[in-house]
């Protein structure tokens, strides 16, 4: 390409003029249309079974002589173009500066830094660099880098690609490597991991175990870790996502092992939430259940049609369930769409004959014990059983069927996260409350609507395994106590937080607590619909 079709390197790249001496192309119009940024204006649609990277490159693709085989033909010989930037450097060949980063161009010889190869791409209408790094294909229309499945093949194959990606690689360590620096190794596990502790400030203990509940919650982290909410623009007063959100900035983004001050989230909420005052012993989970109210209602995502909350708390916490009724008289089943459950599951003192129960019964034959300690499936086959006698009008019969119906409910859509609150564990001052057994890992499947409506069974059944990631511990009784509480790093490690310490602890230790409220987060989506 002749240098007098280049643009000058002193023309800015944002101005709205053509170049001085653009090519002669009936293509070219003196009016730019307003959502192309060059190019004649384009009306396709990429087909749904190519991985194209987007509608310039589809067209790209029309084009004489560039079509798919011969783009990646030529794409190929670009990439032995690629720099090794250890080795060499170039210049741009517009403005001869050295950027970190030159472009080259996909249908001519062009090296250009970004901004000279933007105009370069402009004046010529050639819309597709390279990146002389890494291969990666540009589109100067897009504004953006594209993915191509047949391109990037092309690209992961070039023996260039190989080499200068080769060195992130890490070397994995022998086995007497590895034995040697764990022996000789002092890793810091708290730092930039969310494991620090809180300042107790007399009273405020539920405070913490509340705020850690929600902190060490890995779909919440990563969530607040994006910075969804314009902390520093926010008009809301004493917002308690503002509030939230640094906390999670705190925890997750400095490297400090100190114990955190929650004093701005403990004055918000008292603004917030009146009734709960940082001075008295106050219960966490009616604490935390007003607290996602007002975290909903900061967020403020209600959708003005349907009237739901898309709110990242209504996604995690809460689910869908449905309505199970079947009429004894004409032998209909009746499935309704029940309201959105969540965010706890309350679970009420079992009763003293609980062991005769058919869940208790399934509790002896499984420990093989005639006075077997509860489980957390004991209580939740009791929370979720069928009922018999429930009054209900059949739509067939259209008769009052009081004492011949069966009422149940099942899980239409799976929550996210599962918190289990047993709230009569605070028992009083002369009486220990009643260990109850819960496991590390819970599969729910049984509880599906499939399941239990019987139009799949349950060995059939895909399974919906929840693993326990935070626990809550109260010791003392109802009058006054102390909370503390374990939780599980993103590395699988247990925890202790009592206050200001943060101790390791050992999966036996969960398991062994007198834990009053459990959460379990979903593992992974089932392969199948429930």
């Amino acid at each position: 390409m002749s240098g007098d079709k280049k643009p000058a390197s002193s023309k800015p790249a944002s101005s709205s003029e053509p170049p001085q001496n653009p090519p002669k192309s009936s293509s070219v119009k003196p009016e730019k249309s307003k959502t192309q940024t060059f190019g004649p204006p384009l009306n396709l649609t990429v087909p749904k079974n190519k991985a194209v990277g987007c509608e310039h490159l589809f067209a790209f693709y029309k084009k004489p002589g560039w079509g798919v085989e011969d783009t990646k033909d030529r794409y190929n010989k670009k990439l032995d173009l690629l720099i090794d930037y250890k080795k060499e450097c170039k210049s741009c060949s517009t403005c001869h500066d050295v950027p970190a980063s030159l472009y080259l161009c996909l249908e001519c010889e062009e090296l250009n830094c970004w901004d000279c190869a933007d105009q370069h791409a402009k004046g010529e209408e050639h819309e597709f660099s390279l990146n002389c790094r890494n291969g990666y294909l540009w589109c100067h229309a897009c504004r953006d880098f594209i993915y191509d499945s047949d391109l990037e093949r092309v690209r992961c194959a070039h023996e260039k690609v190989i080499a200068a990606t080769s060195f992130r690689k890490r070397k994995r360590p022998t086995a007497d490597e590895a034995r040697y620096i764990e022996n000789n190794s002092n890793p810091q596990p708290c730092k930039s991991t969310g494991l620090r502790g809180m300042v107790n400030f007399g009273n405020t203990c539920w405070i913490s175990v509340s705020l850690l509940s929600l902190l060490e919650n890995p779909l919440l982290r990563n969530f607040f870790m994006t910075r969804p909410h314009e902390y520093q623009t926010c008009q809301i007063e004493c917002c308690l996502v503002c509030e939230l959100g640094r906390i999670f900035d705190a925890f997750y983004s400095e490297d400090n092992l100190s114990p955190f001050a929650a004093m701005e989230f403990i004055i918000a909420t008292s603004k917030r939430l009146p009734s709960f005052r940082a001075t008295e012993q106050q219960d966490p989970s009616d604490f935390l259940s007003l607290l996602l109210g007002r975290l909903c209602e900061d967020f403020n995502q209600k959708d003005p049609v349907t009237g739901e909350c898309k709110c990242i708390l209504h996604q995690v916490f809460h689910w869908k369930i449905s309505d199970h009724r079947y009429c004894k008289s004409c032998k209909s089943k009746n499935t309704l769409d029940g309201p959105l459950s969540g965010p706890l599951l309350l679970f009420n003192k079992l009763g003293k004959d609980w062991r005769d129960t058919p869940a208790g019964k399934r509790r002896k034959a499984e420990t093989k014990s005639d006075n077997p300690t509860p489980s957390l499936k004991v209580f939740l086959d009791e929370y979720y059983k069928k009922q018999a006698n429930v009054p209900y009008t059949c739509k067939n019969c259209k008769n009052a069927t009081e004492g011949n119906t069966t009422h149940f409910h099942s899980f239409k859509a799976y929550p996210m996260v599962v918190t289990c609150y047993f709230p009569w564990m605070k028992m009083g001052e002369n009486t220990s409350p009643e260990h109850v057994e819960f496991p590390l890992a819970l599969d729910l499947k049984e509880f599906a609507t499939p399941v239990r409506s019987g139009k799949v069974k349950l060995e059939d059944a895909p399974s919906v395994w929840y693993d326990l990631f935070f626990t809550t511990v109260h010791h003392g009784s109802d009058k006054g106590g102390h909370y503390v509480c374990y939780a599980r790093d993103r590395e699988g490690s247990w925890f202790h937080f009592n206050d200001t310490n943060v101790t390791v602890a050992k999966p036996e230790h969960v398991l062994g607590s007198t834990s009053i409220m459990l959460s379990y987060i979903l593992r992974k989506l089932p392969e199948t619909e429930v």
